[in-house]
């Protein structure tokens, strides 16, 4: 049978732990008690005996110079901290080498690819023999680099360091170094050049005025007094005019050349047409000398409209100089007159000048124009036909636009004269 609840001894005083046995044992405390004089249980014999005094922990073992010497252990801690305070020196200069370097990678790579956009163009003249060394210096002074000596090394670098092509080159203030390198290596820009055309059948005259008008900076006075000077090779010794003899065609000349060049550049063309063509050989076969050959090259350049006509034109001049009718070419005439369009009245046709050649037999003195290639070859292979006269044809439908009708008959050129002068197409 279980103890009733009331039977039940109280747990209280008899628990260690009991708040009251504790406040009963603090009792038995007193102040000196706290000073450790009254209890043995914490100062007495328990805690002083021999086991613990026996001299085990006492025979020298522990008590020796090695764990004694104080010289020693003082030396080993300055020799510890002096190794500290290396290691710390060597760490900070090798974090400011790590900070100076990559200072010094930022610092060249802005010289490499500085920083903004490219400025404006520069042409930039490179002489002949320059090294490496010499471009980068003229490059930094025209402000195209930021630094020479980094570009000799960058150059080097790349590759690119044996030197680069004399000549003018066109280059960008702040550029980055890599597309300096890509213009210098593709070379030199052509020379400036300046271009100008001469047309087929214009005098001498009207070939310097051209250039004079045409060509910048040309001087008609200069261009007039380089006519004394240039002579083809194919222009007879003693003939002092270049008409006939400077050809007409589209030139490009230096920007620095000057009149004299561009008359040498075009008498230089005649003389290569020439060849080309046969002039020399061509002439000897027809009986005539070059220098009628570009005569009568210079009438069929005049009368021509279209190029198909000029060999039948170079085959009329012939046949008439065959049986020595005189070739009536208005434009020898005109060539006097200075005039275009030209207008000739009943006097010029009725003048008594060489250049007249509805009166005088044979050819006129001299070319009366520059003559292209095609009126010099129809001038030496001329077609084969009996023609002896030629008119503007206004019926299309026989001949193309500015084409002529030929005929040996006098009476149907009279026909097809009216019909052209009927439709007013200035037949002459």
């Amino acid at each position: 049978m279980s103890p009733s609840p009331r039977s039940r001894p109280s747990i209280r005083g008899d628990h260690p732990d009991d708040p009251g046995d504790r406040a009963n044992e603090d009792a038995d405390f007193d102040d000196d008690d706290r000073d450790g004089d009254a209890d043995t249980r914490y100062g007495g014999d328990r805690y002083d005996n021999d086991r613990y005094d026996d001299g085990r922990y006492d025979d020298g073992r522990y008590d020796d110079d090695r764990y004694d010497d104080g010289d020693d252990y003082e030396l080993v801690r300055e020799g510890s901290s002096r190794a500290r305070r290396v290691v710390l020196v060597l760490v900070a200069v090798f974090a400011l080498v790590v900070v100076a370097a990559g200072a010094a990678g930022i610092w060249v790579q802005r010289q490499i690819d500085p920083s903004g956009d490219p400025g404006p163009e520069v042409a930039v003249v490179i002489p002949t023999g320059s090294s490496t060394s010499a471009i980068a210096t003229l490059l930094e002074n025209e402000g195209i680099i930021t630094s020479a000596q980094v570009f000799r090394y960058y150059a080097r670098f790349q590759g690119d360091d044996g030197g680069f092509q004399a000549g003018e080159y066109l280059l960008q203030t702040n550029s980055a170094m890599g597309d300096v390198l890509d213009t210098l290596g593709a070379g030199p820009v052509p020379p400036s050049m300046r271009r100008f055309t001469i047309p087929e059948g214009l005098t001498v005259d009207e070939i310097a005025a051209r250039l004079a008008e045409e060509v910048p900076g040309f001087d008609l006075g200069l261009v007039t007094a380089g006519l004394e000077t240039v002579r083809p090779r194919t222009l007879p010794p003693e003939v002092t005019s270049l008409e006939g003899y400077l050809f007409p065609d589209t030139y490009e000349i230096p920007a620095e050349a000057d009149e004299l060049a561009a008359l040498t550049v075009m008498a230089s063309q005649f003389d290569a047409v020439a060849a080309e063509t046969g002039l020399v050989a061509g002439a000897e076969a027809r009986g005539l000398t070059p220098y009628e050959i570009v005569t009568v090259a210079s009438l069929i350049q005049e009368e021509a409209g279209i190029a198909e006509d000029m060999p039948k034109i170079a085959r009329v001049i012939y046949n008439r100089l065959e049986i020595g009718e005189p070739l009536g070419i208005d434009a020898t005439s005109c060539y006097l007159i200075e005039e275009r369009p030209c207008r000739l009245t009943t006097s010029d046709l009725e003048s008594d000048n060489p250049y007249n050649t509805r009166i005088n037999q044979g050819l006129p003195p001299t070319p009366i124009a520059a003559p292209g290639r095609d009126a010099i070859a129809a001038a030496l292979q001329p077609a084969d036909g009996p023609w002896i006269f030629y008119v503007l044809d206004p019926d299309e439908s026989r001949t193309p636009p500015g084409g002529h009708f030929f005929t040996e008959s006098a009476s149907e050129f009279a026909e097809v004269k009216a019909e052209c002068e009927e439709a007013g197409l200035g037949c002459g």
